[in-house]
């Protein structure tokens, strides 16, 4: 009898322990899957295609993250190669998705430039920074419109001049708008013409005038008479046929309606036609348009 009972205490004290170590187990789950849990929302930059996509679904495989606040995800203002600018709750910063890393978040604005960016400090002044957010140039001026291989396209009163950090060259803000070809063409605007000039006569090259002109690299991408063009920064055409656009260009929104972007050695461009938007890639090394 007694041995039965005996048999019975430790039964009670088994199930006891086993109750017990349970619960425990529970606890453990529950601070594993819930305590310790990660609530946030993050956007995703993600592989889709062999290009960047984003997305705020959970994903296995990506390159980089960032947190989103209050489920409000920042947007991607500027892409080039792996560098984006991102806009968030009103600020912006640099953000490279392949080092998943921000690389700049000084600045309240931030424009790329090939392979510089504009920035604008909160005084509203403005300065160059290159794409691992080193200082080129301080935040020094009133208005920056573009930067290229030491040449500097400043504003004033509403006029754009251009200077190289040599001093060598230096224009005095005369032009409705000014871009930077290399360090011997710039492209100025005057009565919503641009011409391709030259810095040591001030003078156009050729005889021709665009609609819009937009350079990176040694190509140059031209519109015409609703016609697109590709030239060297010899001059010299490297389209078959000029590729044809019903979209009306208009002054400081011309690469975001053409949603120009560079991704390594590809420039990339989407032209508005009658078949509707198609997309075009340009092999700045080669010389080729893919779509």
């Amino acid at each position: 009898m007694k041995n039965k009972k005996n048999i019975w205490h430790l039964i009670w004290i088994v199930g006891v322990y086993t109750i017990l170590v349970a619960i425990l187990l529970l606890i453990i789950e529950y601070k594993v899957k819930w305590e310790n849990r990660d609530l946030n929302t993050y956007l995703y930059f993600y592989s889709c295609g062999g290009s960047m996509c984003t997305t705020t679904e959970t994903q296995n495989d990506f390159y980089g993250r960032v947190k989103c606040s209050n489920k409000n995800c920042p947007y991607i203002k500027e892409k080039y190669q792996n560098i984006v600018v991102l806009t968030d709750n009103n600020r912006e910063f640099l953000y490279d998705y392949n080092a998943n890393k921000i690389i700049d978040e000084l600045y309240q604005e931030y424009t790329i430039k090939n392979d510089y960016v504009i920035v604008k400090d909160i005084n509203n002044k403005y300065g160059v920074i290159d794409l691992n957010g080193n200082v080129i140039i301080e935040p020094t001026y009133n208005k920056i419109v573009d930067y290229k291989n030491g040449f500097l396209a400043y504003a004033e009163n509403g006029k754009v001049g251009v200077i190289s950090e040599d001093n060598s060259i230096n224009i005095s803000p005369t032009y409705e708008d000014l871009r930077i070809v290399d360090n011997i063409k710039y492209t100025y605007l005057e009565d919503g013409k641009y011409y391709i000039a030259s810095y040591d006569t001030e003078l156009p090259v050729n005889s021709f005038v665009y609609d819009y002109v937009y350079a990176i690299d040694d190509v140059i991408l031209t519109i015409k008479d609703k016609k697109i063009d590709i030239i060297t920064t010899d001059l010299e055409s490297k389209l078959l046929l000029k590729i044809d656009t019903q979209y009306t260009y208009e002054v400081e929104k011309e690469r975001a309606s053409l949603r120009i972007y560079k991704e390594g050695n590809l420039l990339h461009f989407s032209v508005v036609n009658s078949s509707g938007t198609t997309d075009y890639i340009f092999d700045l090394k080669n010389k080729k348009l893919f779509y």
